[in-house]
């Protein structure tokens, strides 16, 4: 076996495992971003509800799945303020669904209109 063919193939395959790796990653944080918006439109529709409902949920949503973060009372809250921020189509048509949660918690926190956080969404995918 020749060694230089041989390292050959072996840097194809690591190639293909990283990029499937990569692509992978990017369509799990896309449905949990997906999943984090609609969690948020259901907060919405059960507004009215009080403010217990909330931290009831969270920790009914802690028992349910242990060992799992991201179901304070805090981040419940944040999912709210995410589905609240844009319309369905506004959302799946941008750049935002692609990004890291904490990404989107930024942008919400730090920018005002939907304008400056698609800009800043849109560069940041880019990366």
């Amino acid at each position: 076996m020749d060694d230089t063919l041989y390292f050959e193939v072996l840097d194809k395959i690591k190639k293909e495992l990283r990029d499937a790796q990569s692509k992978a990653l990017i369509s799990s944080n896309e449905q949990m971003m997906k999943a984090y918006f609609r969690i948020g439109k259901k907060l919405i529709e059960n507004d009215t509800w009080g403010t217990n409902f909330i931290k009831t949920l969270a920790t009914d949503l802690k028992l349910s799945f242990p060992g799992v973060k991201g179901f304070s009372a805090t981040n419940l809250r944040y999912m709210k303020k995410f589905a609240n921020a844009y319309t369905e189509n506004e959302f799946l048509q941008q750049a935002v669904v692609k990004l890291s949660w904490l990404s989107n918690l930024m942008l919400l926190d730090k920018l005002k209109t939907n304008e400056e956080r698609f800009w800043y969404a849109n560069k940041r995918s880019c990366i």
